[in-house]
């Protein structure tokens, strides 16, 4: 099951919703230990891309769950996909978290991702 709502290896249209932007730019964004990208290897997934209304604006929440609990590398990661999305879509309201229970030291690496 994919991620993206956009066609792979299209750029996201400047009218699509944010988070057919933001999945199609996170989508193919490589793992930094296997030769896979983040989707392929179930770190991002459809249940773990939503948006939240809030008012007039939007936030595109994402959720990632690194391959093993004790990666690390999953700050590496979150960070890949929050300057990935926040480059490409600078005025998305976005946030972004490791699933809970999926990883030892999230707490940690959540800070590092808001920061």
């Amino acid at each position: 099951m994919g991620v993206a709502v956009a066609v792979a290896g299209s750029a996201p249209h400047s009218r699509c919703c944010p988070l057919s932007r933001a999945s199609a730019l996170i989508r193919h964004i490589r793992d930094p230990e296997h030769p896979y990208s983040i989707e392929q290897l179930g770190v991002v997934y459809k249940s773990g891309l939503v948006v939240h209304k809030r008012g007039r604006h939007e936030l595109v929440d994402v959720e990632f769950r690194p391959t093993v609990p004790h990666c690390s590398l999953a700050t590496l990661i979150g960070l890949c996909i929050r300057t990935k999305v926040l480059q490409s879509i600078p005025h998305i309201k976005f946030s972004i978290h490791i699933r809970e229970g999926s990883h030892q030291t999230a707490d940690q690496s959540q800070s590092t991702m808001r920061a």
